[in-house]
């Protein structure tokens, strides 16, 4: 959260990693996305926490936030006229715990459908 207390020390953080981000993405634009699963059930204080957040990254001027969208961001990459290189082999899948596989973050349900298949093979 974004307190008068902490607001120089969150925008120093804020600006280290945009600045750290910007140096492994061949250009100035990143992507943020925010949030977690449940954030946004007070979606007022949330926003008017980013809203703080942004106000004073931009008054500091190191680096300019905003909110955006994925073809505004997209848009603004293609405008670089970057050469991106062509990933040719598979993404490894992310694990936050012990099978615990994020291999698509639209699949649900992952451990019920894997026993529905293990259990499916007794009953044929």
């Amino acid at each position: 959260l974004l307190f008068d207390t902490n607001v120089e020390q969150r925008v120093n953080d804020f600006v280290s990693a945009a600045i750290a981000q910007a140096n492994v993405t061949r250009t100035n634009h990143i992507m943020w996305t925010m949030g977690d699963d449940f954030n946004y059930q007070y979606a007022e204080s949330w926003f008017r926490n980013m809203d703080r957040l942004i106000h004073y990254v931009n008054k500091d001027g190191r680096v300019h936030a905003l909110y955006s969208t994925p073809s505004i961001y997209t848009d603004a990459k293609h405008a670089s006229n970057e050469s991106w290189p062509l990933k040719q082999d598979d993404y490894f899948p992310y694990a936050d715990s012990t099978n615990a596989y994020w291999t698509g973050y639209f699949t649900s349900r992952p451990t019920f459908k894997g026993y529905v298949r293990m259990l499916s093979g007794y009953y044929l």
